[in-house]
């Protein structure tokens, strides 16, 4: 075995920064949906909301209409919500170590 030991300070750090990313997804996905189901009259960090609407075309040939969201968390970078996810990956794995 090769037992790791993190410090107290560490372990804290991780907890506190794993919930705030697990509160960012949440709060990323939510803005999405309240601007896909506003159809996007809403207010998103207290301005109207920017969206892009698409159209899509399935394999069966039907075509779609969806909103995407361009202000708040998706205006910083598209697919925001995996920020969180990777940084809480990294924050899973890393107690084990690297040099194994």
């Amino acid at each position: 075995t090769h037992p790791i030991e993190l410090s107290p300070t560490l372990t804290v750090g991780m907890i506190l920064l794993g919930n705030t990313m697990t509160l960012l997804n949440y709060d990323s996905d939510t803005q999405r949906h309240r601007v896909r189901a506003s159809d996007g009259k809403c207010k998103v960090w207290g301005k109207p909301a920017k969206i892009i609407r698409a159209k899509y075309k399935t394999a069966d040939g039907k075509t779609h209409n969806s909103i995407l969201s361009a202000s708040g968390y998706n205006g910083l970078c598209r697919h925001f919500h995996y920020v969180p996810d990777i940084v809480n990956l990294f924050l899973y794995c890393s107690p084990s170590g690297f040099s194994h």
